[in-house]
């Protein structure tokens, strides 16, 4: 994305007079490269077949076909997006059926429901939020046990 803005900064230093190059520059410029779903072009051979010497009947060959391969590339990201979106939604309503479950009268106070609210309402993801759950339960399992000791 910083490229995308530092080239809008300059005020179209990067434009070229030839139509074709052009249509590189804008190819990527757009382009989103996902390593993590294998998703990625190859933006110098893109380049490479747009500079070499041709007809122009040429050129508009391969723009054609970079066209149609980018655009099965966003629909296949758009896929990916949509499967991601879906099991977001599917970890997100667990934790809230879990949230639900440890804010009932009869359970909120429980040493297990404390400890997993402590975990869900963590302002951040540091390690210290489980760390302090467990923490928590484990004084007042050592609570639980004093007292049974001490009735006894």
């Amino acid at each position: 994305m910083r490229t995308i803005t530092h080239r809008r900064t300059k005020g179209g230093r990067d434009r070229n007079s030839r139509g074709s190059q052009k249509t590189t520059k804008s190819l990527q410029a757009s382009n989103v490269h996902n390593s993590a779903s294998g998703y990625t072009v190859d933006l110098n051979k893109m380049s490479g077949q747009k500079q070499g010497r041709g007809s122009a009947v040429v050129g508009e060959a391969y723009s054609s076909e970079e066209i149609q391969a980018l655009s099965k590339e966003i629909t296949d990201m758009n896929l990916s997006v949509d499967l991601l979106e879906k099991e977001r939604d599917f970890y997100f309503a667990k934790l809230r059926d879990i949230e639900i479950l440890c804010q009932t009268p009869e359970l909120e106070d429980l040493p297990m429901a404390v400890a997993i609210k402590k975990i869900l309402y963590a302002a951040d993801t540091k390690e210290s939020a489980l760390e302090e759950a467990q923490e928590y339960l484990s004084e007042a399992i050592y609570t639980a046990e004093t007292e049974v000791e001490s009735e006894v």
